[in-house]
């Protein structure tokens, strides 16, 4: 007899009487062990890694309260710890450089990224597939992005 997982589908082995063509069902220890982390209180860092694309969670003033590690691959800053910083900051917006610093220039009024974020922040209301331009070290990269709010919380996800 066969053990199917009743959560993933995958056959994870036999049971007595083996010529028995029925099957049985369980849970392998993958999904056991899932199941247990998120039981356990899965750490919002681990949760973050289980998106494929990049995710920002952005708080209130519009700091990164916490980002997956495929936000910092793509940000550039893969070991730097960017909790705290604002988008633009986090970006290396050149404009974050300047003096009034970031959301706080004339450029950060056309910022779609910014604007994605603070509208969904002001009206609750989720955006979705914002097309940006973003320049870092002299390339330009069309991304495209949506935000929604989670738990009093901005969630910014990022496709390249």
């Amino acid at each position: 007899m066969k053990i199917i997982c009743s959560y993933c589908r995958t056959c994870y082995g036999e049971k007595e009487p083996l010529e028995d063509k029925r099957i049985s069902h369980g849970m392998c220890e993958a999904c056991f062990d899932h199941f247990q982390r998120q039981q356990d209180g899965l750490p919002l860092d681990e949760y973050l890694d289980g998106f494929d694309s990049p995710v920002l969670i952005v708080n209130q003033e519009g700091r990164i309260a916490a980002a997956n590690q495929a936000a910092k691959d793509m940000l550039g800053a893969p070991n730097r710890e960017i909790t705290g910083l604002l988008s633009g900051e986090a970006m290396e917006c050149c404009y974050a450089r300047l003096p009034a610093g970031c959301g706080k220039t004339l450029h950060c009024e056309t910022c779609t990224i910014r604007k994605t974020i603070m509208h969904t922040l002001q009206t609750g209301t989720p955006m979705k597939k914002a097309p940006v331009k973003v320049t870092r070290n002299g390339v330009e990269r069309d991304l495209v992005i949506s935000s929604d709010r989670v738990d009093g919380l901005i969630r910014v996800e990022i496709e390249k």
